[in-house]
C-alpha cells in the first residue's frame, strides 16, 4: 500500500519536529517546511496527498498559503493548525476551502482520523467528478 504524503508547514521548529516524527510513527510520509514560501516551493516539487498548515506563519498567512494551494491542486486537501482560533476564523478558512481548522496542542489521534477522511472525501470527489464526466460525455 502507497504511504500517504503529508506536507507539514510549521514555523515553530520543536512542535515541526514533534508533530513529524508521531505522523511518520504512524505510517505517513511526512515532509516539513519552517515557513509558507518553502512550503509552497515543497509542495511544486512533491505534490503531496495533505498539506497540513499552520495559520500564523512570519512570511505568508495559513489562508494565502491555502489559496494557493487550491488554484494549483483543488483537490489537495488542507487542513489548517492554529493555536489562536476563533470561529469566524475556522469559518473563513473553510470558505476558501481549507478541508479542517484544527485547534492546538495536536491531539495526534484526531489528527490521523481527520488526515484520513479528507483523503477519502477527496477521492469521492475525484471519483464524482469522473462519473459525472463520463455521463456527460454518453449523454452528447
Amino acid at each position: 500500500m502507497k504511504k500517504l504524503r503529508l506536507l507539514y508547514i510549521e514555523d515553530k521548529a520543536a512542535q515541526r519536529q514533534t508533530n513529524a516524527r508521531r505522523l511518520r510513527a504512524r505510517g505517513f510520509g511526512v515532509t516539513t517546511a519552517p515557513s509558507g514560501r518553502k512550503g509552497l516551493a515543497k509542495f511544486d516539487s512533491d505534490r503531496p496527498d495533505v498539506v497540513l498548515c499552520d495559520l500564523n506563519l512570519p512570511d505568508l498567512s495559513g489562508l494565502q498559503v491555502l489559496e494557493r494551494v487550491k488554484a494549483a491542486s483543488p483537490a489537495t486537501p488542507v487542513i489548517i493548525l492554529t493555536a489562536h482560533g476563533s470561529v469566524s476564523l475556522a469559518r473563513e478558512a473553510i470558505k476558501q476551502g481549507a478541508y479542517h481548522f484544527i485547534l492546538k496542542p495536536l491531539e495526534i489521534n484526531d489528527l490521523e482520523i481527520t488526515i484520513h477522511q479528507a483523503l477519502e472525501d477527496s477521492r469521492l470527489h475525484q471519483q464524482l467528478r469522473e462519473y459525472s464526466h463520463d455521463l456527460e460525455r454518453k449523454v452528447s
